[in-house]
């Protein structure tokens, strides 16, 4: 029964989806970037957002497009544990995202302004700067109204990144050097005046 359960509520996904025989909402979303970068490793974090969302979400699918000459993309994360990222394509970004079976009565799970949709994690190649932009975006409002999403991107910029762990070591062992030999320099002053 819970399979037939699932199977019904993909392929009426699906359905809504890929655009058979729809007509589409006017309702209004809008999706928000932010990137950080996790400390000690070489990622970054690219979290995606709904900036505005006139009706709640159970469903949305999308495009992640960047630069893999610098970044790769590792993983995509669920913004909500009532959520499945169903589909998922390394090579060329796509993926789908939506609510959980056992959560598909329950509107208070479903994606509303505010909400963080997804985390795309990214391996960085080179540090250089880059954009990463999200596009192709459908969602399935509670309705069952599919809607296009305009796209979105953000800037990431490694060069205003202060000193890297790498550059401060090597400052910090050039100072000590400098001072070991002032010290060294001093001790030999010293002898030779006595």
């Amino acid at each position: 029964m819970r399979l037939i359960k699932k199977i019904f509520f993909i392929v009426i996904f699906l359905f809504l989806l890929f655009n058979l025989n729809l007509v589409y909402a006017q309702g209004s979303y809008k999706l928000n970037m932010e990137v950080n970068e996790l400390e000690g490793k070489d990622e970054i974090v690219v979290e995606i957002k709904f900036k505005e969302a006139s009706e709640k979400i159970l469903g949305m699918q999308g495009e992640i497009t960047y630069d893999k000459d610098i970044l790769e993309l590792e993983e995509i994360k669920s913004g909500k544990e009532a959520w499945n990222v169903t589909a998922f394509n390394k090579e060329n970004g796509i993926f789908m995202i939506e609510i959980n079976d056992d959560e598909f009565f329950n509107q208070d799970k479903y994606f509303g302004a505010e909400d963080k949709v997804l985390d795309a994690i990214f391996k960085i190649k080179k540090r250089e700067n880059t954009e990463v932009k999200i596009s192709g975006v459908k969602v399935v409002n509670s309705q069952f109204e599919t809607t296009n999403i305009d796209e979105e991107n953000i800037n990431i910029n490694f060069e205003n990144n202060s000193f890297s762990p790498t550059i401060l070591l090597v400052f910090g062992l050039i100072i000590v050097i400098l001072v070991l030999t002032i010290i060294i320099l001093k001790k030999k002053n010293n002898k030779n005046r006595q």
